[in-house]
């Protein structure tokens, strides 16, 4: 129609663009593609999958020639009989500086959709061959709607996510993955989880329940943050900061610089107070209300050991000294106490103490000290 030189059973040409239309009152309108094995007159099943039953494509013409810019295709998924008739759609398009197509998504039989796969094994699966530095897929808005909603009916309330969730993975074959998903809890509660492995499976890692808590090592976190470790040469929680105007760590409870601004570290039954750094600056150790800068509380124990860890034979092992401010501005030493050892004939070590103070600014030496405690003496 429209040309003297048709070149397939039907051909429509038309100078200024070509319309197709079917137009119905009825039940609506149907294109069909049919195909059959053995011939027209004489069909037999279809005994095997991607054998094209319909197939639409668009060309365009260059300098010489039409080339494929695209096409779709409605394929046979497997043999055909009276009760099975599997499918699979193909969409395919012509990248820059090339003329052949190539698949680019195809849905399968089970309704599977694979971007960059021919054999998507969810119900969406994208595969990006390429090194890149982002996603392969974006999905954006202006407006706060659910733009991209992942649901499973399964009621999964343990990991590794047998309910919705992510699956990402790269490497070779995806050996390596992670997963991001939602497990259900009591009461239809939902949780956030994440996991990474390797071929050998997916272990949880991250959990973030109602409420906002998160637990990493443990599945019912009792805090904003709770952190579980079960191995004896792992450390449970480290933090680094390498900048070195940076802090580590900052624990602030109550008001923020009310009476209720404290450091509280317990020991491993979560009650037992081992020390407390309260907003006034003062350390208490063994006391929940210290009132210095360092106040020590223990039962008929020593309450403050100093230890020398170097060679044994060393005469110095400790100093205690006290600075304070002086009328000419600064700090400076007011006094010390030494320990030294001090050898004697046995071969043994005696033990010397030596208090001293300073003396216009002078301190004197150690064996010149005002007083010596030694072997008692």
């Amino acid at each position: 129609i429209g040309t003297t030189d048709p070149t397939s059973i039907l051909e429509l040409s038309q100078a200024s663009g070509t319309t197709f239309k079917l137009t119905t009152a009825g039940n609506g309108n149907y294109v069909q593609g049919r195909r059959s094995g053995g011939t027209v007159e004489s069909p037999t099943a279809i005994t095997a999958a991607n054998r094209n039953l319909l197939y639409m494509m668009g060309l365009g013409y260059g300098d010489t020639a039409f080339s494929t810019a695209g096409y779709i295709t409605v394929q046979s998924a497997g043999a055909f009989s009276d009760t099975s008739a599997p499918g699979q759609i193909v969409f395919a398009t012509t990248p820059t500086s090339a003329v052949l197509s190539s698949e680019r998504m195809r849905i399968d039989s089970n309704g599977n959709v694979g971007i960059g796969t021919a054999a998507p094994g969810n119900k969406l699966e994208v595969i990006q061959n390429s090194n890149i530095d982002y996603l392969p897929s974006r999905v954006s808005s202006t407006s706060p709607n659910v733009l991209f909603k992942i649901s499973d009916e399964s009621n999964s309330t343990t990991y590794p996510l047998a309910s919705s969730h992510l699956w990402l993975s790269a490497g070779a074959s995806g050996a390596a993955h992670a997963r991001i998903g939602v497990v259900r809890m009591g009461n239809d509660n939902g949780a956030l989880v994440m996991g990474a492995g390797d071929g050998n499976g997916v272990a949880e890692a991250v959990r973030n329940v109602e409420g906002g808590n998160v637990g990493i090592g443990t599945t019912a976190p009792e805090s904003s943050l709770h952190v579980t470790r079960n191995a004896a040469s792992d450390i449970a929680v480290k933090i680094v900061n390498n900048n070195n105007n940076g802090r580590g760590l900052d624990v602030i409870a109550g008001n923020g610089g009310g009476a209720n601004d404290q450091w509280i570290i317990r020991g491993l039954d979560g009650s037992t107070e081992r020390f407390r750094f309260t907003s006034a600056g003062e350390l208490g150790i063994g006391t929940t209300n210290p009132q210095d800068p360092l106040d020590i509380a223990n039962n008929n124990t020593t309450q403050l050991r100093l230890t020398d860890a170097s060679a044994a034979d060393v005469d110095l092992h400790g100093i205690i000294q006290v600075y304070a401010a002086h009328d000419g501005g600064g700090i400076t030493n007011y006094g010390s106490i030494y320990v030294r050892s001090t050898d004697v004939t046995d071969n043994t070590e005696d033990a010397l103490m030596s208090f001293d103070t300073v003396d216009n600014g002078t301190e004197p030496a150690w064996n010149a000290a005002p007083l010596n405690i030694i072997n008692g003496n």
